[in-house]
């Protein structure tokens, strides 16, 4: 029960972050707002991809918000943890093409 509440707070904090990056623009500085060398078009093929979730400080508060969320329904529904892990790549794979799709 603890770990749940645990996640639940992660995935608040996370959301609280890609919200406070995206709409008030802080914390301020190049990787943050991914600004800079780490805009969208100097991106690697990697940090497009794969690696999106370092290459700036909304990605990165995405990932963990959506994995504590992938941990927590694990968690619940009693699923070992390397489903988890699974299901993120799965997840990520999915977006990736829906988002070259679109």
């Amino acid at each position: 029960m603890i770990l749940a509440i645990i996640l639940f707070a992660v995935n608040l904090f996370a959301k609280l972050m890609c919200d406070l990056i995206r709409f008030k623009r802080i914390p301020k500085s190049d990787w943050w707002l991914a600004e800079g060398k780490y805009s969208y078009d100097k991106r690697t093929v990697w940090t497009k991809g794969i690696f999106s979730f370092i290459s700036d400080g909304w990605h990165f508060f995405d990932a963990v918000r959506n994995m504590s969320f992938l941990i927590l329904v694990c968690y619940t529904l009693q699923i070992p943890i390397y489903l988890c892990v699974i299901a993120y790549l799965i997840y990520g794979l999915l977006f990736n093409l829906f988002y070259k799709l679109l």
